[in-house]
């Protein structure tokens, strides 16, 4: 407040209120949240590869809509494909991986095997969100389409590399 007075010019000296403490201390009686922990779904396995099914048909139903000529039709399977990959991976993250990480706390190796998954697949999901952002934004003239033609193929086949992966390799640890 003495800066402000400075400003306007009023050479008053105005002291700053001082913050006092309490003279008795008061303990915290709040209680602290037990540890969580996420428990096995005997389905979750099955879950998550249906949904690598449906992704898959989602991701193949997108360029049959761009070369008809659809853009908003295409736009809109882009959208629910998008969205659907966020949930899967969400799902994926916070029943899976976690799951996991506390059932291998023990298994220096696998638990370095399942971190190692994790970290590849943060990687590929940021890249096809990525993905599916430029080309909602995108006009999808001729080049735009020819882009994104080159482009999915790419992401389509690191999106079956990884689910053939995960499905062999990383999926049998949780049982």
């Amino acid at each position: 407040m003495a800066r402000i007075f400075n400003l306007f010019g009023d050479s008053k000296k105005v002291q700053e209120p001082v913050e006092q403490k309490p003279a008795i201390s008061i303990p915290d009686t709040r209680r602290q949240a037990p540890a969580q922990t996420i428990s096995y779904e005997a389905d979750l396995i099955s879950h998550l590869k249906g949904d690598h099914v449906r992704l898959v048909n989602q991701f193949t139903s997108l360029m049959p809509a761009l070369k008809s000529g659809d853009i908003k039709g295409f736009k809109a399977k882009l959208s629910a494909f998008k969205t659907d990959f966020q949930g899967h991976i969400i799902k994926e993250n916070v029943k899976f991986y976690v799951y996991l990480e506390q059932s291998l706390a023990g298994d220096e190796t696998n638990l370095e095997l399942m971190r190692d998954f994790r970290r590849e697949m943060n990687t590929i999901s940021r890249a096809v969100v990525n993905f599916c952002n430029r080309y909602a934004e995108d006009s999808m003239d001729a080049t735009g389409i020819a882009n994104f033609q080159r482009e999915s193929n790419d992401i389509a086949q690191a999106l079956l590399r990884r689910i053939e992966r995960e499905e062999r390799d990383l999926y049998t640890l949780y049982n």
